[in-house]
């Protein structure tokens, strides 16, 4: 089951609710419907959604074969990929269970194959368990792994008589364990058990080391230990310690102005600097705190508006700046929070369909961003969860995917630009024999178009062609090109270009290129491009990917050169056809820190293009001609770029989403271009000239240098 609800926070694969929750949130009914329209119209959420945020809080079962019955997640590996707890099964017994992504949730049995059985703690990798598993009226600590199952860890006390202990607390690398036992004084005892020493017991708070003491947290290195035990302050409560080797347990005292009242620490941060649990306030009601040296205990509050209630801190992640656990809301539940410094404590909701119910956190990942702990279900039961918290907009989640196909499409056309560069670029030996030399650099500029929300587009083409001539009228010859590409505000950041032409040109009168012109060319580029989704949209974590970007084209061209020889001026207007097929090689995204990935497809794009224009030519004397060129390209069959693949992403398992950029099929063009002499057989030109671009309104702005000669 997995439970969807709309919040004010974003996040990621969770709804972190605030303090005021939305009252209508979706159901998951609504929630399939609403992608669909997302990707596929790319339309607007319904007016009754008013923060497009969502909850995915995954619920992990029972071990029962119908998943009925309740389980309870109490701990989680630093590295978020094992949950422990325990739960019902088929036998209606209550057993500690182990739950991975791949292996689901697996009764680890107890020690004794029967009774009931419990785990309360993970090491960092999820390899070592620790708990308790039960022996007639005994409790047992226990530590499990793969290879040895369940290992009684011993006992405190020196006879056999039955015993109450528990193993709750493991060092990051599984061999260091902390819990209670029965001591020979019949009293539970804080220890820590290593395979060398067994069971070493801690003492207590009070100054003869009478009474009871439990240890529950353990810094990464086993070496600080903290929980609660009884002190010599009266009336007798539980007081929180902090404990090391050479300090022994420090108390760590209460919320309350004069320290009096009780406390108890839950979870340590990685190098046991920061401790969190509960303590009484001035108010009299147990608070969630967070402890440091320095700082002290400090109140963390509730999820009331007010304030009052109560709260218990049950987990915290590497750093210490990421606590999890539970507290009243404005209806009185027991809520699971989430609390960091900027965000305060934030509702993870609960797993039934209208979001009421109790709900606790036990455990959180080392970076913070997965938790784990139960919430009630639709039948009222509680089941264990796991919940991603890190933060993301789930609806600019939703639509980085159309995002991506657009910046997909500016990224083709930048690239059919570059190459259409290389079928313009050819020369004219204009005798058998002859050969000819081009040499040019070509410079494109795009404006941003705000409305579309497109950035700037810039492309610059280096060129060189040779040709051969085969006769006076027919040149055979090669383009070689260099390109770059600078998409701003755009999902793709391209490489270097390379490309390569073959083609053709023939003149009916040869050099005086006049009467029928024929020109055929073929083309191909490649640049590799490195690709990020989610830029530009707020609260969206950015993934990156990396891929080749291919096009091979060709064109026919007919003209028909007409002179004028009363002024010199030489008329030519041409027809063209021009086809494109780009593809962008299938690719994987590397995982981001929210680990919403995608795969992709191989992606074509086909374009056809007819191109109506008429080019003046003047000679100004003997050493210049100068150049005017009009005309229109009009799309005949352009397809839009078209994103298929699969992705981690809940609802959107697998995509087919299209660019949604209106594609201008007519753009006209003019050009001006100035040539002079350098020497007999050589020209210098300039040339300038502007175009309707093929997405958005900014005109596409070109300028050229090209050097030319004849042999």
């Amino acid at each position: 089951m997995v439970k969807q609800a709309v919040s004010k926070q974003y996040a990621c694969r969770s709804v972190l609710q605030g303090k005021h929750p939305l009252r209508s949130p979706w159901n998951s009914a609504g929630f399939i419907p609403f992608i669909a329209a997302v990707l596929i119209a790319f339309s607007s959420l319904p007016a009754d959604a008013e923060n497009p945020y969502y909850n995915n809080m995954i619920d992990l079962g029972t071990l029962r074969a119908d998943s009925s019955g309740f389980s309870n997640a109490w701990a989680l590996s630093k590295d978020g990929t094992t949950v422990v707890g325990w739960a019902i099964n088929d036998s209606f017994q209550l057993h500690a269970f182990r739950w991975t992504e791949d292996s689901g949730m697996v009764d680890l049995g107890t020690l004794y194959n029967s009774g009931t059985s419990a785990a309360n703690a993970v090491n960092a990798d999820g390899s070592v368990v620790v708990g308790w598993s039960s022996r007639g009226s005994e409790t047992v600590a226990y530590r499990w792994t793969e290879a040895d199952g369940m290992v009684e860890l011993g006992k405190l006390k020196s006879d056999s008589s039955d015993d109450a202990q528990q193993a709750t607390a493991v060092s990051a690398d599984g061999n260091i364990v902390g819990g209670f036992a029965e001591n020979d004084d019949g009293n539970i005892e804080a220890f820590l058990w290593t395979e060398a020493d067994g069971m070493i017991g801690l003492g207590t708070l009070k100054s003869d080391n009478s009474g009871k003491s439990i240890v529950r947290a353990l810094d990464a290195d086993g070496n600080v230990a903290a929980g609660w035990s009884y002190s010599d302050i009266e009336p007798l409560k539980w007081r929180a310690y902090r404990w090391t080797e050479a300090g022994g347990m420090v108390e760590l005292g209460t919320l309350k102005s004069d320290n009096s009242g009780a406390s108890i620490v839950q979870a340590l941060n990685n190098d046991g600097s920061v401790a969190v649990g509960r303590a009484e306030s001035n108010t009299e009601e147990k608070r969630a705190f967070r402890w440091t040296e320095a700082g002290g205990m400090v109140d963390l509050g509730t999820l009331r508006d007010d304030n009052t209630g109560v709260s218990e801190a049950y987990g915290v992640n590497a750093d210490g700046n990421v606590i999890v656990g539970q507290a009243q809301n404005e209806a009185g539940e027991g809520r699971a929070f989430r609390w960091t410094q900027d965000d305060g404590m934030i509702d993870l909701g609960t797993l039934r369909d209208d979001n009421t119910g109790q709900s606790a956190a036990r455990g959180v990942s080392a970076d913070g961003k997965i938790i784990t702990g139960w919430a009630e279900v639709n039948d009222g039961e509680n089941h264990a969860f796991l919940f991603r918290s890190m933060m993301q907009d789930y609806e600019n989640l939703l639509v980085s995917f159309p995002h991506l196909a657009n910046d997909a499409d500016v990224a083709i056309a930048a690239q059919q630009w570059a190459i259409a560069s290389i079928l313009d670029q050819t020369c004219f030996a204009g005798r058998k024999g002859g050969t000819c030399l081009s040499l040019a650099g070509r410079f494109s500029y795009t404006g941003a178009d705000d409305e579309l929300d497109l950035g700037s587009r810039t492309g610059l083409t280096g060129l060189l062609s040779l040709g051969y001539g085969i006769d006076e009228t027919t040149t055979l010859g090669a383009t070689a090109a260099l390109s770059l590409a600078d998409l701003d505000h755009n999902g793709f950041d391209m490489g270097t270009g390379y490309g390569f032409g073959i083609w053709g040109e023939y003149s009916e009168d040869g050099a005086t290129r006049t009467g029928w012109q024929l020109s055929a060319v073929a083309g191909w580029g490649t640049q590799d491009a490195d690709i990020t989704r989610g830029m530009g949209l707020d609260n969206v974590e950015l993934v990156d990917g990396s891929s080749d970007l291919n096009t091979i084209s060709g064109r026919l061209s007919l003209g028909y050169g007409i002179s004028s020889n009363s002024d010199d001026w030489l008329l030519t207007p041409r027809a063209s056809v021009t086809a494109y097929r780009t593809r962008l090689d299938a690719y994987e995204e590397t995982e981001g820190d929210c680990d919403f990935t995608a795969s992709y497809d191989r992606l074509e794009v086909n374009t056809t293009t007819a191109t109506l224009d008429v080019t003046a030519a003047k000679r100004l004397g003997n050493c210049s001609k100068l150049s005017l060129r009009a005309g229109l390209d009009y799309d005949l069959d352009a397809d839009s770029a078209t994103l298929e693949g699969t992705s981690n992403l809940l609802g959107l398992e697998t995509f087919n989403t299209s660019s949604t950029l209106d594609r201008n099929d007519l753009r006209p063009f003019a050009l001006a271009a100035y040539s002079f002499r350098v020497t007999c057989n050589s020209w210098f030109t300039t040339s300038a000239g502007v175009q309707s671009p093929v997405f958005g309104s900014s005109p596409r702005i070109e300028a050229g240098l090209r050097y030319s000669a004849q042999f």
